[in-house]
């Protein structure tokens, strides 16, 4: 049964309304940049307001998952957004200069561009946070330089009324919330956007392990489009959001792009590493680490077989997004929930929406 769940109840998840601020989970990352954490002097808001580089968003991405910072129910689609109000030089609203998110940048380096932005990001965490009473926001915004940290993951995001969330059978589903910087009513995303954004979608889709595509549906159905691509436009009247210009054909073609940016890069987390096949060609069986590593500490080829497939993503009947990796006798199943497991012969058994 669909059970929608109104925005203004989806600031926070309310068991979590006084977790401390600042408290982080950071993995041995590379001491080059500080692993992103709450503001503390955000009041109520849940808020980071971090910059990162594309390579430092995907990086980010993986530990978030493999540290559990998820949660048991991690969010399993994407909206796109466009801000409007601030616009761009490269997508203007025609509001004047003033209102352009990159104005007065003119031979600034990339560290002092990013340095000028940060209290116009800041601006309007201030806004939601004093003027709309909002205690959550999008989750990130992304411009020509960076992919700027948000509200984080784990919290539902306020951003698309009845997009935000929902409840399947008891269990939340919640969307990440991703605004694109400049109006998109009279332009299409230019190169550094329609690349920072598509490379920005197959980072989240390497770890939450949503399709590359869109499914037409009547407004407010976050159930149609779990799983999947969507835009505010789907969930409000009145709006283009985000923008006339930026169809659903246009946004699946730039997150499908960025797919193949990243794993040409291999840096699919499951694609990082490969296991011997089964005979008569012993064939290369694509995993993650952990499920290698866990292979190889459960006794590998002579318990549980050869691997039979590349390992891959599915939903299971709890509605806990996972990967599996079938191998002949068993198969090791990994969630950000439960960690990296034997799947039981009895799950096995049971019905899994699959979407590798």
């Amino acid at each position: 049964m669909l059970e929608l769940t109104p925005f203004a109840q989806d600031a926070a998840r309310p068991q979590d309304l006084t977790q401390p601020k600042g408290n982080s989970l950071a993995p041995a990352v590379s001491s080059a940049w500080q692993w992103p954490v709450e503001d503390t002097n955000a009041g109520n808001f849940h808020y980071i307001g971090q910059a990162l580089t594309l390579p430092q968003f995907r990086q980010y991405c993986i530990d978030y998952k493999t540290t559990g910072q998820f949660g048991p129910y991690p969010p399993s689609y994407l909206i796109f957004h466009h801000t409007y109000n601030p616009d761009a030089s490269w997508a203007t609203a025609n509001t004047g200069e003033s209102d352009n998110w990159d104005r007065s940048e003119s031979g600034l380096s990339l560290t002092q561009k990013k340095d000028k932005r940060k209290p116009q990001l800041d601006a309007i965490m201030r806004y939601y946070r004093d003027s709309l009473a909002w205690t959550t926001g999008p989750h990130i915004f992304i411009d020509d330089l960076f992919v700027w940290l948000f509200t984080p993951f784990y919290y539902v995001g306020t951003h698309s009324n009845e997009g935000n969330s929902y409840h399947k059978n008891g269990t939340l589903r919640y969307s990440i919330g991703c605004e694109v910087i400049g109006c998109y009513d009279k332009v299409v995303w230019p190169k550094a956007i329609y690349d920072n954004v598509g490379y920005a979608a197959a980072c989240l889709r390497a770890v939450l392990g949503f399709e590359m595509k869109y499914t037409p549906a009547a407004q407010d159905r976050p159930d149609i489009h779990d799983l999947q691509l969507s835009a505010h436009e789907d969930y409000t009247t009145g709006k283009s959001c985000p923008g006339t210009m930026i169809t659903p054909n246009f946004y699946v073609q730039c997150a499908q792009d960025g797919q193949r940016r990243y794993e040409s890069a291999t840096n699919d987390p499951l694609r990082q590493r490969t296991l011997t096949g089964p005979p008569p060609n012993n064939a290369p069986i694509y995993c993650s680490i952990a499920s290698q590593n866990f292979y190889a500490m459960r006794g590998g080829l002579p318990i549980l077989g050869f691997p039979v497939k590349d390992e891959y993503w599915a939903v299971d009947p709890n509605g806990v997004t996972c990967s599996i990796l079938k191998c002949q006798r068993g198969a090791i199943k990994t969630s950000s929930a439960y960690g990296t497991e034997l799947m039981l012969i009895e799950e096995e058994a049971l019905p899994m929406l699959v979407y590798a």
